[in-house]
């Protein structure tokens, strides 16, 4: 079977990392930052002190946080515009090398809020120890530089916030292109249903947002007569646990045990199932498809509900083992630091931060041949265990 979606992947890499997003309406990168004006040393001085009181582990994961902030601080005071101390900010928090702690400027909040996202539109993914371009969104910046699915990278290089490539393509002539990531109109395409072999509903969500139980319960409603439900979680970044807290009751028994939350003090918060509820998906039969960038709440999903035997978990590989919850503080102009408070723990007893969700079933890594021809070895193989 072909693979059905490559012009509906869209998800949020939040920090540094790139924003993959679909739309048109393009504006420059420079056109969306504000002239907000902040003063670097109390912006200094109050993240290396919120990280260092809240952060989930009092050994920062074997980094020394104050001779980080110390390494940084020169960087940061020095700076004379609200972006370059943003910029600087990032570095420093970065170097904890945690992917739920991160600074987000001014300009970022206000675009994550609205129309507006930061994106190149290229997502890849690697095959035989190389980068392959697995995606490119419509009326992305690299779609419109003529890079194509399959595209083997070579090379890449930034130089401020462009990026130069070298690509080999299917009939290996080297290709360069260079491209610019740009402030994308968002058209929300995260979300994608169908009935797969007229018996099997097939669900892909990217993020754990607002609205998203409500969504894959009216989906189901379209199905009545179909006990048998595949969710895609291969490019779910995670999202809001409050959402992730409400799907549960639809999945699960009321008491079932979700895990534990536990703090930088070692102390430990249950979480189980706090409400029962009549739903049509109790009895369906699940399945389950992760992957390498599946990550936080969707990694969750899948430890939970495969634990108690409510799903078959088949993938690729580990997914990325991300799951540490972090909630936000307030920075100067408008900006936003995100710390992880505490480690999440499964239902087994096993923390999933840096190890993720071991499939039930193992799929052999699509070939580049298969990768360019659009096979989904792993949808292929949930359609035939479910």
């Amino acid at each position: 079977m072909p693979f059905l979606f490559q012009h509906r992947q869209c998800f949020a890499v939040l920090g540094l990392m790139v924003v993959l997003l679909l739309g048109n309406g393009c504006k420059t990168l420079e056109e969306g930052l504000t002239s907000n004006v902040i003063d670097p040393v109390s912006a200094h001085q109050r993240v290396a002190e919120l990280v260092g009181e809240n952060y989930f582990d009092p050994e920062f994961r074997g980094r020394d946080w104050n001779i980080i902030t110390e390494t940084h601080k020169d960087s940061v005071i020095n700076t004379t515009d609200y972006r370059h101390t943003y910029l600087a900010l990032k570095k420093m928090v970065n170097e904890l090398g945690d992917a739920h702690t991160f600074v987000l400027a001014p300009h970022e909040v206000q675009q994550s809020k609205g129309s507006l996202k930061i994106g190149t539109g290229m997502i890849t993914t690697e095959l035989s120890e190389q980068k392959i371009v697995a995606q490119v969104l419509p009326n992305s910046p690299a779609e419109r530089a003529g890079i194509q699915k399959g595209w083997i990278i070579l090379e890449d290089g930034s130089k401020g916030w462009d990026t130069r490539y070298r690509f080999l393509d299917p009939t290996d002539h080297v290709i360069e292109r260079t491209i610019s990531p740009e402030l994308i109109e968002n058209e929300s395409e995260q979300r994608y249903s169908a009935l797969l072999e007229e018996d099997t509903l097939y669900l892909r969500f990217d993020s754990f947002d607002t609205g998203l139980t409500e969504w894959i319960l009216k989906e189901v409603q379209k199905h009545p007569k179909t006990d048998k439900l595949i969710i895609d979680l291969r490019w779910n970044l995670g999202g809001r646990i409050k959402e992730l807290d409400q799907l549960f009751p639809y999945l699960l028994q009321k008491g079932t045990k979700l895990g534990t939350l536990v703090s930088r003090n070692q102390s430990e918060e249950q979480w189980s199932v706090e409400v029962d509820v009549q739903s049509p998906i109790h009895h369906w039969s699940i399945t389950l498809l992760t992957g390498e960038r599946t990550s936080s709440c969707s990694e969750i999903l899948a430890s939970v509900l495969q634990h108690h035997g409510k799903a078959k978990v088949i993938a690729q590989n580990l997914s990325a083992g991300k799951v540490l919850i972090s909630p936000n503080w307030p920075l100067a102009g408008g900006g936003v630091l995100q710390i992880s408070t505490r480690n999440y723990v499964n239902p087994n007893g096993n923390a999933l931060e840096g190890l993720g969700v071991r499939p039930d079933v193992w799929v052999k890594r699509a070939s580049l041949e298969q990768l360019r021809k659009g096979v989904d070895p792993v949808l292929q193989t949930a359609l035939l265990e479910i």
